[in-house]
């Protein structure tokens, strides 16, 4: 399997760079690395410049105030292409995370969706993190000239070729 490669990830940023809400003086800053172990068991983070199929990738997503007054209400989305990463519920914190199927409906993780087994009974069940089309976060208010960092993993979908790593 070939490694993905750069240029398809800065077109993933600039999607994402559009959809923050909040007012014009929150820049956003992207950040995409590398998650590895060192031969301690500890993990490390190396800019994320090409991934194969199952490498983690970190997302470090910074929204930064540059304005003069308390930005109110800041929510950040970040689109998760579909066939090409997939969500990954790790440590990290959680709280002010949800996700979506659809862009459009937002829930709290895991996600749920109805299924019908073979014998007819209707189920709600989790939904496949691979599912997950979209995260946003509610970051709440940002002071002026503060920032405010929030991070997801995705795991490399096994076959692709499309997308790549490395910082902006």
């Amino acid at each position: 399997m070939r490694p993905i490669t750069t240029a398809s990830l800065f077109a993933l940023l600039a999607v994402f760079s559009s959809v923050v809400h909040s007012t014009e003086d929150v820049k956003i800053d992207l950040q995409v690395h590398l998650v590895q172990m060192d031969t301690n068991g500890q993990e490390v983070f190396k800019p994320a410049w090409q991934a194969n199929p199952g490498d983690i990738l970190q997302y470090k997503v910074i929204c930064r105030n540059q304005g003069d007054t308390l930005a109110r209400d800041v929510m950040a989305t970040l689109p998760v292409p579909a066939k090409e990463l997939v969500f990954v519920k790790d440590k990290s914190d959680l709280q002010n995370l949800q996700a979506s199927m659809d862009g459009s409906v937002f829930g709290d993780l895991p996600l749920k969706k109805i299924s019908k087994t073979p014998d007819g009974r209707i189920l709600t069940v989790d939904a496949d993190p691979a599912d997950y089309r979209f995260l946003r976060w509610s970051v709440g208010d940002i002071p002026a000239k503060k920032s405010a960092t929030m991070y997801a993993r995705m795991r490399v979908a096994p076959g692709n070729n499309l997308i790549a790593g490395g910082q902006q």
